[in-house]
């Protein structure tokens, strides 16, 4: 199980946070322009983002949220997935509205991804 919140949303209810620490196998917190944090177990990972031409950054979250649970249900490593997630986050700031993803570009992208290994 993993769970999605906006950095908004934590800051709101930080003892729901908490609680959902405890229970949930992954917890991604989005943090805008910042990146996100995924929590797993004992570590977190801290992702940065692409760098994008932003148009609007509506929705952003939700496709981070989307292609994180997508690539972790295709068994991908928890580090790629959330790369991948950015990548994908960042591409739909680009335009307004939808926005088709091109999976190689997407893996192309997601090498250029800083990725930080702290302790929760």
């Amino acid at each position: 199980d993993c769970v999605c919140l906006s950095e908004a949303e934590v800051q709101a209810e930080p003892s729901a946070f908490d609680r959902l620490r405890g229970v949930c196998r992954c917890l991604a917190v989005t943090r805008g322009a910042q990146g996100a944090s995924v929590y797993v177990q004992d570590r977190r990972l801290d992702v940065g983002v692409i760098d994008a031409s932003v148009c609007d950054t509506t929705g952003a979250g939700d496709v981070f949220a989307g292609a994180l649970m997508a690539t972790l249900a295709q068994n991908l490593e928890l580090e790629q997935a959330v790369r991948l997630a950015s990548v994908a986050a960042g591409l739909s700031t680009e335009q307004r509205g939808p926005c088709p993803l091109d999976r190689e570009r997407l893996f192309a992208l997601a090498e250029s991804v800083q990725l930080t290994l702290r302790a929760p």
